[in-house]
């Protein structure tokens, strides 16, 4: 095992938060609970990758694309990792379209900039096992499996960027947490945290119209964006659109979705086929009334965030090494409306005194950003030793108290 990083006399992580930042007692919980927070200053993108890399292409088809330095060139190290990637990989026609007229605030740039940044860190950290993280990102193909890989690789660069040495966690034989800390026992396993229905019947439904060589708009619209869109009924939605659309059928069908855990437990979802020669460009699923509203309100997303400690793999893990559950909630319905130190408060109230992991925690990245704020509460009746560990990661982050 190496020996404990070393650090300069007054070393601060060069995410530190500043002075500027929020910091407050937790007042709630155990006394011996400590419910820590970062407060990162990023600006808050709504935008999810699906729409926002479709904003950026139309943007880059008024361009000129004659004499421009690639993407290559322009982020060296995201472009090693692109090189084996097919058209069909998410990033691929934001990065292919990366000029160097492009300002640096945009989000183009700022996206691919932020990938190349994570990217970078860690591959100057050289934790173990960073091939197989590679490897996930060459075989993204749709924007949520790229979203979940992002999740660890930017888990994983802000260790890097701290100073904080770790591998990544073997998946063969008995599965390891995702980032293993190599100078504590303490381990940090990340999950993602989907609150928003549509995302995925969105993909399947553009999938089948573009499989169908179909010249239809499908139209959806529900009275409030829906929480949950279960895996049977998602399929069934898109197969029986799919028959209508080769039977020659229009108009419009329900369904009725059942989320009976949420404050609005149905919700009857309309799916409208339309005839009509789609512009090139422009998109084969277009939302109407009701989703345009972030789905759920933050009762919705507490409930989520902390249902993920009852992963069942995710518990094993936590059984036989002290671990972090890492959510990120980034689309988990309302999350990035709450500011950390609220979310720390909150967990530290939430979080079962019967869970076997050492702590909570939860971050809200951005594309634009290599970091993301943190929210983390510590178990109150965790082993001493195992507070004291995360008691040094959170001030290696650069994490205050609440």
């Amino acid at each position: 095992m190496p020996g404990k990083h070393q650090k300069e006399p007054g070393h601060q992580p060069r995410n530190a938060p500043s002075a500027g930042d929020y910091v407050r007692s937790p007042g709630v919980g155990s006394s011996s609970q400590r419910v820590r927070y970062a407060w990162a200053r990023l600006r808050f993108v709504s935008l999810n990758l699906v729409r926002a890399c479709s904003l950026a292409r139309v943007g880059a088809m008024a361009c000129s694309r004659r004499g421009r330095v690639s993407g290559h060139e322009m982020f060296p190290s995201l472009a090693a990792w692109m090189a084996a990637t097919p058209k069909s990989h998410p990033l691929r026609e934001l990065f292919d379209d990366a000029q160097p007229g492009d300002h640096p605030t945009s989000f183009r740039r700022m996206v691919l900039g932020a990938f190349d940044t994570i990217i970078s860190r860690l591959e100057g950290a050289q934790p173990q096992r960073l091939g197989g993280e590679r490897k996930d990102f060459q075989k993204a193909r749709t924007h949520d499996e790229l979203r979940v890989i992002r999740s660890e690789l930017v888990a994983g660069g802000m260790l890097a960027n701290a100073r904080v040495s770790f591998d990544f966690g073997a998946r063969k034989g008995i599965p390891e947490p995702d980032l293993m800390l190599r100078d504590a026992n303490l381990s940090i396993e990340v999950k993602n945290r989907t609150l928003d229905g549509l995302r995925e019947l969105e993909s399947e439904l553009a999938a089948a119209v573009t499989e169908l060589e179909a010249p239809v708009t499908i139209y959806l619209a529900c009275a409030e964006r829906p929480l949950v869109i279960k895996e049977d009924v998602r399929k069934a939605i898109v197969q029986q659109t799919a028959d209508r659309i080769q039977s020659g059928l229009r108009g419009t069908a329900v369904t009725r979705l059942e989320q009976s855990w949420a404050t609005t437990p149905q919700l009857d979802l309309s799916v409208r086929i339309a005839d009509r020669s789609l512009v090139q460009g422009s998109s084969r699923v277009i939302f109407l009334e009701g989703f345009q509203s972030v789905p759920g309100n933050l009762q919705d997303a507490e409930a989520a965030v902390v249902k993920a400690l009852e992963d069942e793999q995710k518990i094993r893990q936590a059984l036989a090494r002290p671990t972090i559950l890492l959510v990120d909630a980034a689309v988990t319905g309302m999350s990035s409306f709450r500011p950390p130190r609220v979310w720390a408060q909150r967990l530290g109230s939430l979080l079962p005194n019967t869970t076997p992991f050492v702590g909570i925690a939860v971050m809200i990245p951005v594309l634009t950003s290599p970091d993301a704020p943190i929210a983390l509460a510590t178990r109150p009746s965790a082993d001493p030793q195992d507070v004291l560990a995360v008691q040094e990661l959170g001030r290696d982050l650069g994490l205050e108290d609440a």
